[in-house]
C-alpha cells in the first residue's frame, strides 16, 4: 500500500527551523517523522541559490510544480458549472456537495463552495445572493467579547514597573498561529532585563492561558504582569491569587502600552511567522528559540545579554 505524502508547510518550516537552530539533518528527519534522505533532498531541490533554504520560498516552488504539473482541485470546469447552475436554484452548499457526491462525478466539501462563492464577490459576481441568508459577508461565529469586570490601569502600577527599575514586572501577551488550524503563543518578557519565555497554547482559552502563564512563570521571580484587554485574560484575577502578584491591563488600541512584548512579538516572528500551524512545531523548537532570544545582545542592556544582565541585577540585591 502506497502510503507516500507531501511535506507539509508545517514540516518545511521545522526543517527551516532546524536549520536556523543549526541541527544535524538527522534529527531534523526525527522530528519531522520523515526519512534523512527525504530532507536532503528537499534542501537541494527548494533552496534559493543566494539566501539558502526558506520554508515560505520552498513551499511556494512546491506549488507552482502542482500547478504547472497536475490539475487542481479547486471547482472548475464542469464541476464549476454544476455547482453555478445548483446555486441559482437555490441549493444550499451543504445540500451541492451532497448531490455532487451521489452524482459520482466528483467531491467538494460545502466550505470549498462557500470561498467560491465569496471570492466569486470579491471579483464582483452575484452568487452570493442565490444562499439563503443573502449575506454579502460571512457573520462572524462568536461575538466580540466585551469586558464586565473592573480591572486596573497603568496608573495604578508601582513606579519600580513604570521606570524599568525593579525586575520582575512582565509584559504578556498571545501569538496567534494559523486561523485554520490554529495553535498560539504565550509570550511574557520581563521588562527591566528583557528575559522572555514562550509557551505554546492549544486553544486561545482564558483557562489554557492562565495554566500557561503560572507553568512558565514558576519558580521565576514576578512582581507584576500586564497585558492587554483580550479575552483570553479575563481570568486575571485567578492569576493574580495563584502568583499572588497584581495584574495591569493597556488602555484599547494602545499597544505602545506594552511595547517591550510587542517588540519581542515582532522578534520572534522571524521564526514563526504569520498563519504559520503551530500545532506542528515540536516544543524543544519554542523552548530553542526562547534561549537564543535570551542569549541575544540588546543595545538597549548596554550589549549584555538578557540572562547576564538579569544575573547582574540579581547580585546587586
Amino acid at each position: 500500500m502506497n502510503t507516500f505524502s507531501h511535506l507539509s508547510p508545517g514540516q518545511r518550516r521545522i526543517i527551516d527551523l532546524g536549520l536556523l537552530l543549526e541541527k544535524p539533518v538527522s534529527e531534523i528527519a526525527r522530528i519531522t517523522g520523515r526519512h534523512r534522505s527525504t530532507i536532503y533532498r528537499e534542501i537541494k531541490r527548494n533552496s534559493d541559490k543566494k539566501a539558502g533554504y526558506s520554508d515560505l520560498y520552498a513551499h511556494q516552488c512546491y506549488r507552482l510544480r502542482r500547478l504547472n504539473g497536475g490539475p487542481s482541485r479547486k471547482i472548475r470546469g464542469t464541476l464549476k458549472k454544476r455547482v453555478v447552475e445548483a446555486l441559482r436554484n437555490q441549493w444550499s452548499p451543504e445540500q451541492i456537495s451532497g448531490r455532487v457526491k451521489i452524482e459520482g462525478k466528483s467531491s467538494v466539501a460545502p466550505e470549498t463552495i462557500y470561498r467560491f462563492i465569496y471570492r466569486d464577490r470579491q471579483k464582483g459576481g452575484l452568487l452570493w445572493r442565490n444562499l439563503r441568508l443573502c449575506r454579502a459577508q460571512r457573520k462572524r461565529r462568536f461575538p466580540r467579547h466585551t469586558w464586565r469586570i473592573p480591572r486596573p490601569g497603568l496608573d495604578q502600577r508601582p513606579s519600580g514597573a513604570n521606570e524599568r527599575s525593579e525586575l520582575g514586572h512582565y509584559e504578556r501577551d498571545l501569538i496567534e498561529g494559523s486561523r485554520r488550524h490554529g495553535g498560539q503563543l504565550l509570550v511574557l518578557t520581563d521588562r527591566r532585563s528583557r528575559r522572555t519565555h514562550i509557551v505554546p497554547t492549544d486553544r486561545k482559552t482564558a483557562r489554557e492561558v492562565h495554566q500557561a502563564t503560572l507553568k512558565a512563570l514558576k519558580d521565576v521571580l514576578v512582581r507584576s504582569l500586564t497585558n492587554d484587554n483580550g479575552s483570553e485574560f479575563v481570568k486575571f484575577r485567578r492569576t493574580s491569587r495563584a502568583l499572588r502578584v497584581p495584574i495591569f491591563f493597556t488602555r484599547p488600541y494602545a499597544s505602545w502600552e506594552r511595547g517591550t512584548v510587542e517588540n519581542t512579538n515582532g522578534l520572534i516572528r522571524q521564526y514563526f511567522p504569520k498563519k504559520l500551524n503551530l500545532k506542528e512545531i515540536p516544543h524543544e523548537f519554542f523552548l530553542q528559540v526562547a534561549k537564543k532570544l535570551n542569549e541575544r545582545p540588546r543595545k538597549t542592556l548596554g550589549y549584555l545579554t538578557p540572562i547576564e544582565f538579569e544575573a547582574r541585577e540579581l547580585k546587586k540585591r
